[in-house]
């Protein structure tokens, strides 16, 4: 497969890195904690999270295919003060509606719950052939 001209390939290992940055398997079990408890303020909020790290990671390898600019000399100080611009622009991004990925997934990881909590006939006769 040829990659994107500028963008590069994903690899494997760069998807692996964005599943490190989640903290391991902490995502996993804070979706099965609400899930569990039937919490949906905090099922929300994991999703939010989760679309947070992902438009991070995206924000990070586009940006990592701009050239630098000479004007501006670069710093220990230049690059934490930038990658906390990032970071904060990302998560910005995130609150207001970000790309709809925590909306999707909200509302798919909702109605697993309210079927779980609804009769077992009820939604039997809801699922397709």
């Amino acid at each position: 497969m040829d990659a994107i001209s500028g963008f590069g390939k994903v690899s494997e290992s760069s998807v692996k890195n964005i599943y490190k940055g989640s903290k391991d398997d902490s995502f996993k079990k804070q979706i099965d904690a609400a899930m569990s408890k039937n919490d949906e303020q905090e099922l929300r909020k994991v999703c939010r999270d989760f679309e947070s790290i992902l438009l991070q990671s995206l924000y990070s390898q586009m940006k990592a295919t701009v050239q630098k600019a000479e004007l501006i000399p670069e710093s220990a100080g230049h690059s934490i003060l930038e990658s906390m611009l990032d970071e904060k622009l990302v998560e910005e991004a995130a609150k207001n509606k970000g790309i709809g990925l925590a909306d999707v997934l909200y509302k798919q990881l909702v109605k697993q719950i309210r079927s779980n909590n609804s009769d077992p006939e009820e939604s039997n006769s809801d699922k397709p052939l």
